[in-house]
């Protein structure tokens, strides 16, 4: 039987087992299946079944944007930077919807 994993930062309802924690990849292998799993999971929000051509496809959309000699920390650095400032617009239009609602409201309470 395996033991739960506890961490400080995971109430003790939630604990985890060991199961559920990333999977360590000693060898070239392990580390390739690893990849190929995470490709799919990626591909597969898109579509059912997904073949090494989905996943071709999607590295070539990638050479096109950020170039064939693109390092990968660039291109995963540009697409951080992408998500981070989407992010950031959302939360400045929710807080301006905030802020106009809360005027809106202000105003009604003055007439």
């Amino acid at each position: 039987m395996k033991q739960p994993y506890f961490s400080p930062s995971i109430p003790q309802q939630q604990a985890v087992t060991s199961h559920q924690l990333p999977p360590v990849y000693l060898t070239d292998l392990t580390r390739t299946i690893g990849v190929l799993q995470q490709l799919q999971v990626l591909c597969a929000s898109t579509q059912e079944d997904v073949s090494l051509d989905d996943v071709i496809q999607v590295i070539r959309q990638m050479q096109c944007e950020f170039g064939e000699r693109s390092q990968l920390e660039q291109v995963i650095q540009s697409l951080v930077g992408r998500h981070l400032s989407q992010q950031l617009a959302a939360r400045r239009l929710i807080h301006q919807c905030h802020l106009e609602a809360a005027a809106g409201e202000a105003v009604e309470v003055w007439t």
